[in-house]
């Protein structure tokens, strides 16, 4: 696996994938566990926190975002909204931080929806959250 890490641009993991990672408890210290992931070789590390958002580490930068305030009905569905959210925003060329942002917005309102595929939200739906 540590060959492969070294190939990775962008690497976005949840709490569970990266205590694996590691081979170890992060201890809830998710800065660290970014930056000793960072350093096995992707350039980006973006580690997903549930109800905490997400903390990420981009080059040098250290970034954490809070989730915006929503009801949850089913969290099936949040981080592949938020990856696909994600990669979408950096194609469209937003900053890492920008398309961060869009990307938990985006799993955040996959979270006001019951199932996985009927709670993708539309670009629509995310800048109308990230507007209130």
């Amino acid at each position: 696996a540590e060959q492969h890490l070294a190939a990775i641009d962008t690497l976005i993991v949840n709490e569970p994938e990266t205590e694996i990672l590691l081979g170890r408890s992060a201890g809830g210290d998710w800065k660290a566990a970014a930056q000793a992931l960072q350093a096995r070789g992707p350039k980006n590390v973006i580690i997903t926190l549930g109800s905490a958002g997400a903390i990420a580490r981009f080059g040098e930068q250290d970034i954490s975002v809070p989730v915006p305030s929503v009801t949850v009905v089913d969290t099936t569905g949040a981080g592949d909204a938020l990856c696909g959210a994600f990669a979408a925003a950096t194609a469209n060329g937003e900053s890492a931080e920008i398309a961060l942002r869009y990307g938990v917005a985006a799993g955040s309102l996959a979270c006001t929806v019951l199932g996985a595929q009927r709670s993708m939200p539309t670009a629509q739906a995310i800048r109308k959250l990230q507007a209130s």
